[in-house]
């Protein structure tokens, strides 16, 4: 896992999942992440798109992410419109129940301009709740979840921020027994972005940190 929350400018078959500390940078380290990941394809008429990644906003921390087009996460409570909607069903690289409850299918069309394309119009569909691209770091390629992290500055807070996940569309647990920090999971349904849900969490005052997990893809999962 990565811990990093987001603020964008802006399969699941055979993926990695490995918790682990974090290091200087905030970057989680992982024990085993299998192969290393191959940096985005270019592709010609396609301008390549980058993330900034942003965890704290005091201090600020953040991270930049090259990403990939081509390949991408869908949540949804109807698989078969989706899959339908992808025109070819060889995109589909893996169907499962996500940390939130929520189907999650994983799609790697193979070339950045069709995926870059099929992304937009399937980003329209009611059917859809999110869509999120695979992200590239020296070396590797994550994807993000529905699951977060958050660390609040005052305990005692626990019954506010509980209200605000609540309000945001997430399932709330307390992971440590001061209630300092927390787990959060994206409900089915919710439509909200993970870089939006990240925004409103660290503008409330409450958390002294909050991110999103994210998943390692190896470049050979990622190609399966």
């Amino acid at each position: 896992m990565l811990f990093a929350g987001v603020m964008l400018t802006l399969l699941h078959v055979g993926s990695v999942t490995a918790w682990g500390a974090k290091d200087a940078q905030g970057i989680a380290q992982v024990s085993d992440r299998g192969q290393r990941g191959i940096p985005p394809k270019a592709a010609k008429g396609i301008s390549p798109e980058r993330v900034e990644v942003i965890s704290s906003l005091n201090p600020p921390k953040a991270t930049s992410y090259d990403v990939y087009l081509d390949r991408f996460e869908i949540w949804t409570e109807d698989t078969l419109a989706v899959i339908n909607a992808l025109e070819n069903p060889e995109y589909v690289k893996g169907v499962k129940r996500s940390y939130g409850g929520s189907w999650q299918i994983s799609v790697n069309t193979g070339n950045p301009k069709t995926g870059k394309l099929l992304r937009d119009k399937l980003k329209k569909l009611p059917v859809v709740d999110r869509l999120e691209n695979h992200l590239y770091i020296p070396d590797y390629e994550v994807a993000p979840s529905d699951m977060y992290y958050a660390t609040l500055y005052n305990p005692s807070d626990s019954v506010q921020f509980k209200e605000l996940a609540d309000s945001l569309g997430l399932r709330s647990e307390n992971w440590v027994y001061n209630n300092a920090r927390w787990l959060l999971y994206t409900k089915p349904g919710n439509k909200r972005s993970y870089q939006d849900i990240i925004h409103s969490i660290l503008q409330s005052g409450l958390v002294e940190n909050c991110s999103v997990a994210m998943d390692y893809y190896s470049s050979m999962q990622a190609s399966n």
